[in-house]
């Protein structure tokens, strides 16, 4: 089945154009990432020990989350806003930090850094391999089970 080509437009625009979020009177819009913007929240993520399943346990006991990972999660969600290799700098990511922490809550910080990993991918593409890896050890070909 074919797209129409103006469909197919809409669409990327839409994609492009990323979320936005309304803080008083800035803004901030997180679009899809780029590569290397995932490569530096993941590098952070993994360097602070932070896993996949103490995110999950993070909304059930939010106020621990924020206090072990309060400063991972106001780096990863301005690296995301940023987004370009050329305005990434120590400086620029301390001032949008800085500019999260005197404006939002613990559960909207929380909740952009939720939207900033799955924009990223890692979650599912996590997923798919623990996955492969399940249905490997399960079902082992016949060769590989030594027959």
């Amino acid at each position: 089945m074919e797209r129409n080509p103006i469909e197919a437009q809409a669409a990327n625009t839409i994609l492009d154009r990323g979320v936005r979020y309304r803080l008083g009177e800035d803004d901030i819009t997180i679009r899809p990432l780029r590569f290397g913007t995932l490569i530096m929240i993941a590098g952070m993520a993994a360097e602070a020990g932070l896993t996949q399943q103490k995110i999950d346990e993070g909304e059930g006991n939010l106020m621990q989350f924020v206090a072990t990972y309060a400063d991972l999660m106001l780096r990863c969600v301005a690296v995301a806003e940023i987004n370009s290799r050329e305005e990434l700098t120590d400086g620029r990511i301390r001032e949008r930090a800085d500019f999260y922490r005197d404006c939002l809550n613990a559960f909207q910080i929380y909740e952009l850094f939720v939207h900033v990993l799955s924009l990223s991918g890692v979650q599912s593409f996590t997923n798919t391999i623990r996955l492969l890896v399940t249905m490997k050890t399960k079902h082992l070909s016949p060769m590989e089970r030594g027959s």
